[in-house]
Formats: structure tokens, sequence, C-alpha cells
């Protein structure tokens, strides 16, 4: 079995990224095996205040 290459950047994560629009949201609401996750994970981001602490 071959091991996975190692990214270009080894030893150096990027930050996570969050995208958000209400458009996606409403798409990914959609989705059968997920149904209202988009929503749910976006109510909590802004419940926890977490959307103040990203940059934009």
């Amino acid at each position: 079995m071959e091991m996975p290459e190692e990214p270009a950047n080894s030893g150096h994560s990027l930050p996570p990224v969050y995208i958000y629009s209400p458009e996606y949201v409403s798409i990914c609401d959609s989705l059968v095996k997920v149904p209202k996750r988009a929503s749910m994970v976006h109510s909590l981001i802004e419940a926890y205040a977490l959307h103040k602490q990203m940059r934009l």
C-alpha cells in the first residue's frame, strides 16, 4: 500500500476556512442525509460568537 504524498507545506498547518452565503446554506440544508445541518452549524457559530474571531 502506497503512503499518500506529504503536502508541499509539510509541518505548517493552514488555518481553517469558513464560507457562508444564504444561498449556499439553503442548498446544503436541502440535502437529504444532513437536513438543516448548515443552518444549525451557522447558528452555533453565531451563538458562540466565533464569527467575531474570524479574519475576513
